[in-house]
């Protein structure tokens, strides 16, 4: 089975493409709808295209909306249109970095944080094929098997505490069957 595009999802944690100018924008707003909807249109307006982005709204708390843009052909600096986003009614802060360089990386959110602001660590399915096979030639396969085997146990123990945290407990077997984890 192969994957089309619209089947994965990218971490926006860079972005890039030659000869572009690219802005990173963090803005936090009240949590109310319509917020983001302002916002998008101050970008369309001003021809600053949204590339890759992540929202974090949880109920009851200020929303936090961290994207790239393309600003290649904005009729606006970024300072500039930081400068607008911050006069909405809806935005409490902006923001923002960005380079002429083609390549941006986030630099707002470091190390990211999964809920109840539990740092997580981002590694590749390659990087652990490499860390596998490393140790694989030092300490013989048996050996290694069973320490990722543990690994993995104890990392879904973790998510699994993380998940009776945002319940206050033991979630019902009805939320479980109901979600589409």
């Amino acid at each position: 089975m192969s994957q089309n595009q619209t089947d994965i999802f990218l971490l926006p944690v860079v972005q890039a493409g030659q000869n572009r100018l690219l802005a990173h924008f963090v803005v936090t707003i009240r949590n109310v709808i319509g917020a983001t909807e302002q916002i998008s249109g101050v970008l369309a307006k001003n021809r600053a295209n949204i590339l890759s982005g992540w929202q974090s709204a949880p109920i009851g708390s200020d929303s936090r909306w961290s994207f790239f843009v393309d600003m290649t052909d904005a009729t606006l600096t970024p300072d500039k249109l930081c400068d607008e986003l911050s006069h909405l009614s809806t935005v409490i802060d902006v923001k923002f970095r960005f380079s002429s360089g083609g390549f941006l990386a986030d630099a707002f959110h470091f190390p990211p944080q999964l809920t109840q602001n539990r740092p997580v660590l981002i590694i590749t399915v390659d990087s652990m094929a490499m860390i596998h096979n490393r140790l694989d030639s030092i300490i013989g396969g048996s050996t290694v098997d069973v320490l990722f085997h543990q690994m993995g146990i104890a990392n879904g123990n973790g998510i699994w505490k993380g998940i009776e945290s945002a319940f206050g407990g033991k979630p019902s077997g009805n939320i479980l069957r109901n979600s589409s984890i």
